[in-house]
């Protein structure tokens, strides 16, 4: 695993510390140098006030010192590698949509036009693929890639808010140019396949966008095209002045989608064609084919965990300044050499044991993560446990444990796990990771409040991750669906009554409107002809 540091702005840091420590060092000898050599004449006095004095001593303290800084420095830059088992994946697709921005999109044959329909489709399509990889090009006499596969889908939701026209200057409607981009993107990133989602009105495609995609099928690229438009079209007007656009020959410009042809593209790579009528319907159907692609391992950023050398950094830096802290003191206050060595030893073996104890830790942790690799959950949670004897506060273990329990089938126990981990006062990413896992097992475990109420945590913690909020409305929904409310209220219906209780029920009802209108009929002899009810 490469190095890397995750403050790497702090670097400069070294040359200014580095140079300080040195002039002030040197200034500091300069000035002793003129205080001896003004009390140089009388020899005995020069002799007294030197005993014990060592020039290696001031070089040894200028090494130590220097070194002390730059560990300083270098623990807050916080060189890090990723732990080989740390990232845990979690399986997704990835996608790429492709928006069609040529001007034809403009037209008004499905409300409000066509480019709207297909902006608002898109937006749609990235929130259910939360938690997947999706990425956004626009296209039309050309391709310019928007966001690049990521699962950040507020970015691509953002992204897809701006596109217009203007995104892309050049006109017309290049699939080929859209294909090209997709698969140069993507090509990198998955080696099963690549999908690609293409919304488009597909009036006279440029370039040789049928053998193209052919090829392309070829390396793996699926695609699936999504028709917005219809057969009967519409006029096109200038979008500025409002006036229809027209032909070489001044007639009136009327755009019509070509299903024939986007059908034809979709079959070639084995793909699939929908037209853009509902835009819920679109999204589901779209949504069901892709999901029922191969997965891949999909990187997880909320759970990356890296292997930290700061404190190993500061442990040296620690030992240096103590030991040349005790070794002044004891110089001070006493001749005694058996006291200094005995200190210096015990700073030795206080050292010693905390690195072996970091070496047990450090191994046992690599023990236990391939056992988890390799399916022996007894081993690994032996190995975890051992960790947090050592450590009770390791993160990393306690991560592993649970998640060895969730595929040991001990699901209240890992929940449990995740839930000390997540409230332990990490940082928000491992926070939001540990509840959402936590909600994971207690609706796995079918204790729906418990998943929810940790997922709402997670969320809390993290409320960007798309992944935590598909995982809640999933919870919500199944709850919803094992304790379905009776009525709008919520309150149970009734019981149904009897035929004979129904009968009689009737015949009061009829007996009182019976006498209603008696009483509403006008007395005899009354004045005026009043209001007939």
């Amino acid at each position: 695993m490469p190095l890397q540091f995750e403050h790497i702005e702090y670097g400069w840091l070294l040359i200014p510390v580095l140079v300080l420590t040195w002039l002030l060092w040197y200034a500091w000898e300069k000035r002793k140098a003129a205080i001896r050599k003004s009390m140089a004449n009388p020899s005995r006095l020069l002799s007294t006030l030197l005993v014990g004095y060592n020039p290696a001593d001031a070089k040894r303290k200028l090494a130590f010192f220097s070194i002390a800084t730059l560990g300083l420095v270098l623990a807050i830059m916080n060189p890090r590698i990723v732990s080989e088992n740390a990232n845990v994946p979690m399986q997704g697709i990835q996608v790429m949509i492709a928006m069609d921005m040529s001007n034809s999109m403009l037209a008004t044959d499905i409300a409000p036009n066509r480019m709207e329909r297909a902006r608002n489709f898109g937006i749609k399509l990235a929130n259910a693929l939360g938690g997947n990889k999706v990425g956004l090009l626009a296209f039309a006499g050309e391709a310019r890639l928007q966001m690049p596969p990521t699962t950040d889908i507020s970015a691509i939701v953002q992204g897809l808010q701006t596109l217009s026209p203007e995104s892309v200057p050049l006109q017309g409607t290049n699939v080929e140019a859209a294909l090209d981009e997709a698969n140069r993107t993507m090509s990198g990133n998955v080696t099963s396949y690549k999908a690609m989602v293409l919304v488009t009105d597909g009036e006279e495609l440029e370039g040789a966008a049928i053998e193209k995609a052919k090829a392309y099928a070829d390396e793996g690229m699926v695609l699936y095209v999504v028709g917005a438009g219809t057969e009967e079209g519409s006029l096109l007007t200038n979008p500025e002045t409002g006036q229809p656009v027209l032909d070489d020959n001044n007639q009136p410009v009327t755009s019509r989608l070509n299903p024939a042809l986007l059908q034809e593209l979709a079959t070639v790579t084995g793909g699939s064609f929908l037209m853009l009528d509902d835009v819920n319907s679109a999204v589901e159907a779209t949504a069901n084919t892709l999901f029922n692609l191969s997965k891949i391992a999909v990187p997880n950023p909320s759970l990356v965990n890296y292997y930290s050398f700061s404190p190993w950094i500061l442990l040296i830096v620690f030992l240096l300044l103590t030991l040349e802290v005790w070794k002044n003191a004891i110089l001070s206050f006493t001749h005694n050499r058996k006291l200094q060595k005995a200190s210096l030893v015990a700073v030795i073996c206080l050292g010693a044991v905390s690195g072996l104890q970091a070496q047990n830790v450090k191994k046992s942790l690599n023990e236990g993560t391939e056992a988890y690799k390799n399916g022996d959950w007894k081993t690994a949670l032996a190995a975890f446990d051992r960790v947090l004897m050592d450590e009770p506060g390791n993160v990393q273990a306690k991560f592993y444990r649970g998640l060895t329990l969730f595929k040991d089938g001990k699901l209240e126990k890992a929940a449990s796990d995740f839930g000390e981990m997540a409230a332990s006062g990490v940082d928000a990413e491992k926070q939001a990771a540990g509840y959402n896992n936590a909600g994971i097992a207690y609706a796995q475990n079918n204790k729906l409040a418990e998943a929810i109420s940790a997922l709402k945590q997670a969320l809390k913690a993290n409320p960007s991750d798309a992944e935590i909020r598909q995982n809640l409305q999933k919870a919500l929904m199944e709850q919803k669906k094992q304790n379905p409310p009776d009525e709008k209220d919520g309150k149970k219906p009734p019981p149904p009554m009897k035929e004979d209780d129904a009968n009689k029920k009737l015949q009061s009802l009829m007996d009182e409107e019976k006498r209603t209108r008696e009483k509403m009929k006008p007395k005899p002899g009354a004045g005026g002809e009043g209001k007939r009810w």
